[in-house]
């Protein structure tokens, strides 16, 4: 089977992160202009397994530094896995391992108010979580009417399939809808980003690539098939939790590539060449926050700003 990637081929820059351990250590979610939430391990109890949210400041090569584990009720006995946050930061999605039942793991989604990227609160279960299967992976669509994730609950395509929910103005959540064949196959399909110029990153082990899981991307606006990003971002191993700044050209993606034991690292990367769309219809938040968003007078923060947002949020 022939390997599809993109006619326009983006080259890359990676470097391995600094927050990595000697345990997994999983997906990055962006919750401010300077901050990440991600999931890791504490290097200081060998003894623990299970995954909990840290945040961390992004420097100027887009390493993380200065990380903290978030405080409150938002970790638990089990493992935090991933989080997705709205356009305006007030609300988070995430993701957490639920229960070990005869050795199969199970994954929940959950909401929370976001207090600051630091403090979540009033953390509930989404309705269609179920016991009978897993609902894990949530990322928000452009204009922030569609909660994307990954699932295998029956009526699928097989394995872990995408689905999306619609996101009422009252926060409620519709009905998933699978979707379809154009994404999803017989195997897994998960992991799924959505950019601000509105393409689907998601991992796939269900297509050709080079080994494992490999991330492939679609233009959301228009009826294109998905593409491998090539390499350096895949690999032989395990490639996945791709998430990105796309005015920065900059983001980060996990992978198991160059661990003897096969645990998952974390990866930061620069997209050297990328040529933007000329035609692009996606939304990122409203057209005022587009504007404001991406206008070349945008205010850009002083040293002393982000000096001061960082001791608020991590306390030094």
């Amino acid at each position: 089977m022939q390997i599809v990637t993109s006619q326009t081929h983006n080259k890359y820059s990676i470097k391995k992160s600094n927050i990595n351990t000697e345990k997994d250590n999983f997906g990055i979610s962006f919750c401010s202009d300077n901050f990440v939430i991600y999931t890791g391990t504490d290097k200081n109890n060998k003894r623990r397994l299970d995954t909990d949210f840290y945040i961390g400041y992004l420097d100027a090569s887009g390493n993380i530094i200065n990380s903290k584990k978030l405080s409150g009720q938002v970790n638990s006995k089990f493992s935090e896995i991933d989080a997705a946050f709205s356009k305006d930061f007030k609300t988070v999605y995430f993701t957490r391992k639920t229960n070990y039942r005869r050795n199969k793991t199970h994954y929940e989604l959950f909401k929370a108010d976001v207090i600051t990227p630091g403090y979540w609160t009033n953390i509930k279960k989404i309705w269609f979580n179920d016991k009978d299967y897993s609902v894990k992976h949530p990322t928000i669509s452009t204009d922030g009417k569609f909660l994307y994730f990954a699932s295998n609950m029956p009526g699928g395509y097989g394995g872990f399939d995408l689905y999306k929910s619609i996101i009422f103005d009252d926060g409620k959540l519709g009905k998933p809808k699978n979707l379809g064949k154009r994404f999803n196959t017989v195997v897994d399909d998960t992991t799924p980003f959505i950019s601000d110029d509105n393409t689907l990153y998601y991992a796939s082990n269900g297509r050709a690539g080079y080994g494992g899981l490999d991330i492939y991307a679609v233009n959301l606006n228009d009826k294109s098939n998905p593409y491998n990003l090539g390499k350096p971002i895949n690999s032989k191993g395990d490639d996945f939790y791709y998430v990105e700044k796309y005015d920065e050209n900059r983001g980060h993606f996990v992978s198991n590539r160059d661990d003897k034991k096969g645990k998952n690292k974390n990866y930061y990367f620069e997209i050297i060449n990328r040529k933007k769309r000329k035609n692009n219809n996606a939304i990122p938040f409203s057209e005022k926050d587009r504007k404001r968003s991406y206008s070349k007078t945008k205010k850009i923060k002083t040293k002393k700003e982000i000096a001061k947002e960082r001791k608020e949020i991590l306390g030094y």
